[in-house]
């Protein structure tokens, strides 16, 4: 793992102005969710800030995700594509045999507490496989 890590002169370019738009609808999202949720929030758990928390975890870890990411050489992600591919129609397919119902559709893999969603690990499986291609 650590030769996936691309040497300081080889780095790839980041495109600032994208990164800065990223975190500021990421850090943007913070004041809307509490906006949209903190009075319904406050009807079920009297905490209006507690969808804010949540919502704020998540944001925290999916920006340690991109700072993380980032140091990665993503051409070194190419030779993953396929069995990415097959891994997700797999998966596809179990949920489909043995899913969790939620809403009234079949979209969820329950491992006792821990829950994944096959179709967002899907979706990028396909990004990423199209833009091999």
């Amino acid at each position: 793992m650590g030769d996936a890590i691309a040497p300081a002169g080889t780095r790839n370019h980041i495109d600032f102005a994208t990164l800065v738009a990223v975190i500021t609808l990421m850090l943007l999202s913070l004041g809307i969710v509490y906006s949209a949720s903190s009075t319904v929030a406050f009807r079920q758990s009297d905490d209006s800030e507690a969808l804010l928390f949540s919502h704020l975890a998540k944001v925290v870890v999916g920006l340690g995700v991109l700072f993380l990411t980032i140091r990665f050489d993503y051409h070194r992600y190419r030779k993953f594509t396929k069995t990415a591919l097959l891994a997700a129609i797999g998966l596809l397919v179990v949920t489909f045999i043995v899913g969790a119902v939620a809403k009234g559709a079949v979209r969820w893999i329950r491992l006792g507490p821990l829950g994944i969603q096959p179709s967002e690990f899907a979706k990028y499986a396909l990004l990423v496989l199209m833009a091999y291609s």
